[in-house]
């Protein structure tokens, strides 16, 4: 199933079949791939036609079929590229007749990947406005040569295309994705309201409603209005709203994916205390009193994203633990490493800590990848900011709940590290463990879980 909804190919590949006599495309295709895979979470749809074709009369209504519902066209371009009628009416009927449009905001939904460069250097006025990609080094004596698959460089250009390609098929998976987020906000909400919407608008998602709803508006306005949404968000105050209420019956009779908000401080009435016990009967329902409203726009991107495939069995072996730090801050990124390698070395198991110098988008795929494969989850806090924590608490909270809903985590803990303060001491989750010497005695309760499943795999 292709990444972008409504799309039936993700990307296409269009290229000169002269270029791939030494399977030089091939090893490129499965490259690109596989490195999207990793990085969107989910396996995009690639494509390119494998027969060898030259002309308008292998230019099939197939063909023109896929191109009409491809969400990103890459040119494989070369002087064979240039000269092949056939690539160019792929890339005129792909610019024709694309499916809402040629652009996704300010970008070109065609992004060049330049083998060797053409003569006279045309290979820079094809399609001026797509982003170039180069895949081949000047070399004195022979001139251009194309990067070997396998070699470094070849890696390093295949990681910079797929990420560039996945903030566009990113880009269009959020536009196709519209979010409700319910209107007037209560007056308690009003901040955390502002900046939702500013940050779904940012992620590109569509947001709704486009007017400005009150209670007297006319129900079926509202209805309609609600119907496009994949998800809809509720901020809600202390006090019941008959309105509030009206929209959230609607989200139920929608199924949408559906959250509710309260903010951290507020004491519900009698009255709203009871609504909020009795919701029911909706298709996914994540009902929020403690996050910080800076999380919000997070946790609804993660409720639309693709639901990753079910973990696989766990390999034979040791178990698998995921330390979550924060890797910006030096003594925590020095303290969880020197963490890491004493249980690596003590317990013969594999820890795996957050990268660093990434995109942020990336690290946020990444950390959803890790935390659905792991056996264990440990979440260190030492010298780290109170936000940052408690992002990467909510990240293990919707893990359990999501990601792992058919295979739970073995063990999961928060540790805690100098320095000792009041916000520590209140410190969330089932549990909290302090890092004192010797280190290890000290999470033996998040260990001991791990050590048994290590075990049971050496006995199968």
């Amino acid at each position: 199933m292709p990444y972008v909804p409504g799309s039936e190919v993700d990307v296409f590949i269009s290229y000169s079949w002269a270029d791939n006599r030494n399977g030089w495309v091939t090893c490129f295709e499965k490259a690109l791939k596989d490195r999207l895979h990793e990085l969107l979470g989910a396996e995009p749809k690639v494509w390119r036609d494998e027969r060898e074709l030259s002309g308008e009369h292998d230019f099939t209504e197939e063909i023109k079929l896929r191109l009409t519902h491809t969400a990103v066209l890459v040119l494989m371009v070369s002087n064979s590229y240039l000269a092949s009628d056939f690539c160019r009416l792929e890339r005129l009927h792909f610019s024709a007749h694309v499916s809402g449009g040629l652009r996704i905001g300010t970008r070109l939904k065609i992004v060049k990947a330049i083998k060797l460069p053409a003569d006279n250097n045309l290979h820079r006025s094809i399609v001026k406005d797509a982003f170039g990609f180069t895949f081949f080094k000047d070399q004195a004596i022979q001139g251009p040569v194309e990067y070997f698959p396998g070699d470094r460089d070849f890696a390093l250009e295949i990681d910079r295309l797929a990420k560039g390609l996945s903030n566009l098929l990113r880009a269009m998976y959020n536009e196709k994705m519209p979010v409700y987020v319910a209107e007037p906000a209560p007056a308690e909400a009003v901040p955390a309201w502002k900046r939702l919407r500013a940050e779904l608008e940012s992620r590109g998602f569509r947001v709704l409603p486009t007017f400005r709803p009150d209670p007297d508006c006319d129900p079926e306005i509202l209805l309609s209005a609600m119907k496009p949404a994949v998800s809809s968000v509720h901020l809600l105050g202390a006090a019941f709203s008959e309105f509030a209420a009206l929209q959230l019956e609607f989200a139920r009779q929608l199924e949408t994916s559906t959250v509710v908000w309260l903010p951290p401080e507020a004491r519900p009435e009698a009255r709203q205390g009871q609504f909020l016990e009795t919701l029911s009967g909706f298709r996914r329902l994540t009902v929020l009193r403690t996050e910080p409203y800076w999380n919000l726009a997070k946790i609804v991107a993660d409720q639309i994203r693709p639901e990753p495939p079910a973990p696989a069995a766990p390999a034979r072996g040791n178990a698998r633990i995921y330390l979550i730090c924060d890797r910006k801050n030096p003594a925590d990124s020095e303290a969880a490493s020197r963490l890491s390698a004493e249980i690596a070395q003590q317990e013969k198991m594999e820890v795996f800590l957050p990268d660093v110098d990434r995109d942020a988008a990336i690290l946020d795929e990444q950390q959803q990848k890790r935390l659905a494969d792991c056996d264990g989850v440990l979440l260190y806090w030492g010298h780290a900011r109170k936000e940052w924590f408690y992002e990467n608490y909510g990240d293990l909270v919707r893990a359990e709940r999501r990601l792992r809903a058919r295979s739970p985590f073995r063990s999961s803990a928060i540790v805690l590290d100098l320095p000792d303060d009041a916000d520590k001491g209140q410190a969330p989750g089932e549990l909290v463990l302090r890092l004192r010497p010797p280190v290890l005695e000290s999470i033996e309760p998040f260990l001991k879980p791990l050590r048994a499943l290590g075990r049971a795999q050496a006995g199968d």
